[in-house]
């Protein structure tokens, strides 16, 4: 289902100039963007999602301030994800009402993908826009990047508002039962663990619980299409057989990995005989070589690490004019891409409060980072290195950038920083 929305004041141009707005998709239904607790925990309060769609006191849609700030013809794509979409489209996947008997809809992944891809095609053959940039938030902001290196020709720009980059690293966040029961193992990499405190990310338990609803199995959270940062590395882990089940709760301040019975194979839940997520395409060592080495849960008794190899952007030998139709004379000309200018929003500091830890003499308060934070720089810095080769590096810093915002104005920003850029030259 798409909405246009155009503005009250349009050029005369016979090409619009066009925004595709995703939705923030149902992540965090029951949470206000201030209210964190322990442990992932929620209060309840205004639907978070429907917060980023609104913004000011007059709660004015987000598509409305898009469109009169930049003077572009907004298409909003509702995908369908998870129960939140209509029910009366049928779909594969759907579980049955017990008093009813009716078919209630249940999408998951790939459909979000499907629908985006269909609503950017839709874009392009009948709108034909003169500049088509793309605004999303979390599990749009996810969709908004995968276009932006899937389809990056086609586009100006794209800003993605806290945006689920990497569903596969959450479990770097959690820890597994030791084997000697004397306390729990960190399942994460090095650069996570030194910052750690005593307390999980407060969305990782959320972002766990919503990562078992949106896909059918675990390898399709692997998929750079869900994941858009496995487009530049790899996963650096396996695809477990099942998902894995965690306890949460107070008295599980990181959420720990669950064992079904102690004579069972404790790592039953990965898949040791899958091989790495492996790059079909050249791979680089990373310059932050000990930074980027993470433990699988299934490796952590054997102290083996994989390391997280950065791929190029474009692949290598996406070449085009070799179908025959070259003469000799022409030669072999290289694809050339360039990405649009990218802007990645994370929420200020002050819209979430700090968070006790400790006891006695080394309680303290700090403000534990978000793991949507730490993946919206994670996924800057990534771009910036894989997708410019042979570019001085402050061509990539301006054209990946990293932005703080609110919630209630974040629409504004992206609108404020589009303007800036509408009569930017494509730099193709």
């Amino acid at each position: 289902m798409t909405s246009i929305t155009r503005p009250s004041t349009e050029l005369n141009e016979d090409r619009p100039n066009v925004i595709l707005f995703l939705p923030p998709g149902p992540l965090f239904p029951s949470r206000k963007p201030g209210k964190v607790v322990e442990n992932g925990g929620a209060e309840n309060g205004e639907d978070a999602a429907t917060s980023l769609n609104h913004l000011g006191r007059e709660g004015l849609p987000a598509q409305h301030v898009l469109a009169s700030s930049t003077y572009s013809t907004v298409v909003t794509v509702n995908y369908r994800l998870d129960t939140a979409s209509p029910i009366d489209t049928p779909t594969p996947e759907q579980s049955h009402d017990e008093h009813g008997g009716k078919t209630i809809p249940f999408y998951k992944y790939p459909t979000p993908t499907h629908d985006t891809l269909a609503g950017f095609d839709w874009i392009l053959q009948n709108l034909q826009p003169a500049q088509l940039s793309v605004l999303g938030t979390h599990v749009g902001g996810s969709l908004a990047l995968m276009l932006a290196l899937t389809e990056s020709k086609s586009l100006h720009a794209v800003g993605a508002l806290e945006p689920v980059c990497d569903w596969v690293e959450l479990d770097e966040y959690c820890t597994i039962p030791s084997e000697n029961g004397s306390g729990p193992q960190h399942a994460r990499s090095p650069r996570k663990s030194r910052d750690a405190g005593s307390i999980a990310p407060p969305d990782l338990v959320p972002l766990l619980q919503a990562r078992e609803s949106f896909f059918q199995t675990p390898e399709r959270y692997f998929d750079a299409f869900a994941s858009p940062i496995l487009f530049l590395r790899s996963a650096g882990s396996f695809v477990p057989r099942m998902f894995p089940e965690y306890l949460t709760g107070p008295e599980y301040p990181i959420p720990v990995l669950k064992i079904a019975a102690e004579d069972d194979n404790k790592f039953d839940y990965w898949d040791i005989s899958t091989p790495l997520y492996i790059d079909e395409v050249a791979s680089v060592s990373d310059s932050e070589s000990d930074s980027d080495l993470l433990t699988d849960p299934a490796d952590v008794h054997k102290g083996i690490r994989r390391r997280k190899s950065l791929s190029r952007w474009p692949p290598f030998g996406l070449d085009y004019g070799l179908d025959g139709r070259s003469s000799p004379g022409k030669g072999i000309e290289a694809l050339k891409m360039t990405l649009p200018w990218v802007r990645v929003f994370t929420q200020g500091a002050d819209e979430f409060p700090s968070v006790s830890y400790g006891r006695g003499r080394y309680a303290r308060r700090s403000r534990p980072q978000r793991v949507l934070e730490l993946q919206a720089g994670e996924m800057v810095s990534v771009m910036r290195r894989a997708c410019f080769w042979g570019r001085e590096s402050g061509f990539a810093n301006e054209r990946v950038t990293l932005a703080s915002t609110r919630s209630e104005s974040w629409a504004r920003d992206a609108g404020e920083w589009l303007e800036n850029l509408v009569e930017s030259p494509s730099d193709r």
